[in-house]
């Protein structure tokens, strides 16, 4: 008003807009699964230089069992969790899913909101991510391999492993896991190697549900269980 003072001006009112009064609330029987199907991965972003990242927030709608793995009293990232969502994008991008020269550089702490990228670069997949102070971790790194692993003949696994006794070594150990972690129902082994049988879980989108990945890693557990030192390690890489 101060703007057109003195200058004889008016102010008239605008025709109405006949508005079509419609609503479009999200059902609370929606799902939160993302596009593609994956319940974490979003859609790629092609970048100028030819990477391809994908983004995603933790926690995440249909990613709550992740609250069930804790190690030395804190909710951590099952490894499980990044081998599969490292999988998971490079086959979204159409390039070879087998993982070489693995590194688990540092864990994937779940104590507050966390941005995460997967950034497909050529050959090599990377996981980081960052929290409220900004600064970004590296958690995993990985080549691309179209070469198929070799299997291991499970005929040398013939000691049978209890698994109340597995998951109570786990326990005393720090590594404290949910029912939802609680897959393996049988297991034995061998002097390298061992085999489990683990109960399954619908993959809600995963190409493999990271808590039955999970269990197939702790076949690592049962090989080691009551054995050497008696120091619990936890893997920091593979060849393959």
């Amino acid at each position: 008003k101060a703007v057109h003072k003195g200058r004889g001006r008016r102010l008239v009112d605008l025709p109405g807009h006949p508005f079509r009064r419609r609503s479009f609330w999200r059902s609370r029987g929606s799902s939160a699964t993302a596009p593609g199907g994956h319940p974490l991965l979003r859609e790629p972003i092609a970048l100028p230089d030819g990477r391809t990242v994908f983004r995603f927030a933790l926690p995440a709608p249909g990613a709550a069992y992740l609250a069930e793995h804790r190690v030395g009293g804190m909710a951590i990232a099952p490894a499980a969790t990044l081998l599969e969502v490292a999988v998971s994008a490079a086959d979204r991008a159409g390039l070879p899913t087998a993982l070489a020269d693995l590194s688990f550089d540092a864990p994937l702490p779940l104590d507050g909101p966390r941005e995460v990228t997967v950034t497909l670069d050529g050959d090599t997949v990377a996981i980081d991510s960052r929290g409220g102070d900004g600064a970004w971790t590296r958690h995993l790194t990985a080549k691309l391999s179209a070469d198929a692993p070799a299997g291991w003949t499970p005929d040398a696994a013939t000691e049978a492993v209890d698994p109340a006794v597995l998951y109570g070594w786990l326990d005393d150990g720090g590594i404290d896991l949910g029912p939802g972690f609680r897959r393996v129902v049988e297991a034995r082994r061998g002097p390298d190697g061992a085999t489990v049988t683990i109960s399954g879980v619908d993959p809600a989108g995963h190409r493999v549900h990271p808590t039955v990945l999970d269990a197939m890693l702790q076949a690592l557990a049962v090989v080691t269980l009551g054995r050497g030192d008696g120091v619990m390690r936890i893997p920091s890489g593979a060849g393959r």
